[in-house]
């Protein structure tokens, strides 16, 4: 049985940045609703067994905790109360084998709980989202978290991620080599999705270019899950460029998002590489990504970086496309 103290559980789904939004989003309705936090990546995306990913990659710091699931019939959304140790994708199978609405609750909605809503009666929360969903908490800051009223969504959610999210030790011991032995004293970072979700490079070669133009001497950190573009990169840039050792899928089935991608050898140790390109990038001089790509997104709250050193390309994705993920996802 659980103790006085309720709980919020984040389950994991979709890619890395996603999941780490919803992550950021989870920290801070917790902290508005006094509820404790259990992130369950156990979904088998990121891990090769049952192991919970998360806490592989990252840990939670001076955030209340759960160490396990509970057993409890005090559960929302009601479709997990015999669930609440399986994931989004077995529940919304079981769901859609029922024909019970829950199944496109599941699986077309952004989210579970409303954020909106502080005073939920249930002794567990089951939430997942492709965002922070911080437009819903921002009426709640006035009165219980008025430090970041007059701040940005991009500020707070830094600050939530540099304040309760610490990256694993052996990640941040990559990182730290690859920078000294391969970083020049100015990198521009770039990020480039091109597998699921297919962006014009026109627009990337064009403001690397002036940048380089600005600042010859800089170098070039590319992030990308596509060896194609890595090539074209090197072919343009040569000795300016320098890449991560990771896995990349081949041509014939680059088409899925890297994550969903079966033939990768091991998924952690795909995720293990994703983190590791995102603190680098973050580690970067300046930064020029697509916002459609919450990869960067994260690397961008990671930074130090100012506005005038980051170069968000979204504008230039197909408006069709940009109306899709405003019903799916924002920050």
């Amino acid at each position: 049985m659980l103790s006085h103290q309720p709980l919020l559980i984040l389950k994991g789904r979709a890619g890395l940045g996603n999941r780490l939004l919803c992550v950021l989003g989870g920290i801070l309705y917790a902290q508005l609703t006094q509820r404790k936090l259990l992130v369950d990546w156990r979904d088998g995306v990121y891990s090769d067994g049952v192991d919970n990913a998360f806490y592989q990659l990252m840990s939670l710091i001076d955030v209340d905790q759960a160490e396990s699931i509970p057993v409890s019939r005090s559960v929302y959304p009601t479709v997990w109360k015999t669930y609440l140790d399986k994931t989004v994708y077995v529940v919304s199978e079981y769901c859609a084998q029922k024909e019970l609405p829950s199944a496109k609750e599941l699986m077309q909605l952004p989210q579970a709980v409303n954020f909106t809503k502080l005073d939920y009666s249930e002794e567990v929360l089951v939430h997942w989202s492709f965002s922070s969903n911080i437009n819903q908490l921002r009426r709640h800051f006035r009165d219980k978290l008025a430090q970041f009223e007059n701040q940005t969504n991009l500020e707070v959610l830094s600050h939530i991620l540099k304040s309760h999210i610490q990256v694993d030790s052996g990640i941040i011991a990559d990182v730290d080599q690859f920078v000294q032995a391969k970083f020049f004293r100015r990198m521009i970072g770039v990020h480039v999705r091109y597998t699921d979700r297919k962006v014009e490079l026109k627009p990337y070669l064009k403001s690397i270019d002036r940048l380089m133009i600005s600042d010859p001497d800089a170098g070039i950190f590319l992030a990308t899950d596509n060896a194609i573009v890595e090539k074209i990169f090197y072919d343009r840039y040569s000795n300016k460029i320098v890449t991560s050792e990771k896995w990349l899928p081949s041509p014939s089935s680059d088409s899925l998002g890297i994550h969903f991608n079966s033939d990768a050898p091991s998924k952690l140790q795909v995720a293990r590489q994703a983190m590791i390109d995102i603190c680098l990038l973050s580690r970067c001089s300046s930064l020029v990504f697509n916002s459609v790509s919450t990869f960067g997104v994260i690397a961008l709250l990671m930074s130090t970086l100012d506005s005038s050193q980051v170069f968000d390309l979204s504008k230039y994705t197909p408006t069709g496309f940009l109306k899709h993920l405003a019903r799916h996802q924002t920050i």
